[in-house]
């Protein structure tokens, strides 16, 4: 987990997708393909991420033509030590693009999370049945249900391992 969150974006994703693949038999391709279309989504939004995160607020006026399109504080797109960057209009953020990039991500990040959660769920369903599966050949092994039990005791097994 440790290397996980240290490691770049790029690296993070790819581990997830390894996982994804080692244990597919644990997670349907319906929700595989939920997560990677998040990723993909993610990974578009990278751009204006560290456009936020590396730029600046300064006063940027700009024109087109005679318009007026840009007048005001922006996040503008930080100096670059190797070249000038030309300011213009186009990247520059203000509360409403940064909130939308916010909104944005968390709808991803909330899209990954539910498949997670979905697995988790079906992982201790998985743990509750191996559970009763072990006691069950306990109680079997020992004579300790009467055969009328045994047979209720396996129809609710059944039933549970259907709806996993």
């Amino acid at each position: 987990m440790q290397t996980f969150v240290a490691s770049s974006r790029s690296v993070r994703y790819r581990m997830l997708q390894e996982a994804m693949i080692k244990y597919s038999g644990r997670i349907d391709a319906e929700r595989i393909a939920k997560v990677k279309a998040a990723l993909v989504a993610l990974n578009r939004l990278a751009q204006t991420r560290n456009q936020i995160a590396h730029g600046y607020v300064g006063e940027h006026n700009h024109k087109v033509g005679d318009e007026v399109v840009a007048s005001g504080n922006y996040l503008l797109p930080s100096y670059n030590e190797a070249e000038r960057i030309e300011r213009q209009f186009r990247y520059s953020h203000v509360p409403k693009t940064i909130a939308s990039f916010i909104a944005d991500v968390r709808h991803q990040r909330g899209e990954i999370m539910d498949v997670a959660d979905e697995v988790a769920k079906g992982e201790q369903d998985r743990q509750q049945i191996r559970i009763l599966i072990s006691n069950l050949s306990d109680c079997v092994a020992r004579s300790k249900l009467p055969y009328y039990d045994i047979e209720e005791a396996l129809n609710d097994l059944l039933g549970r391992m259907a709806g996993s």
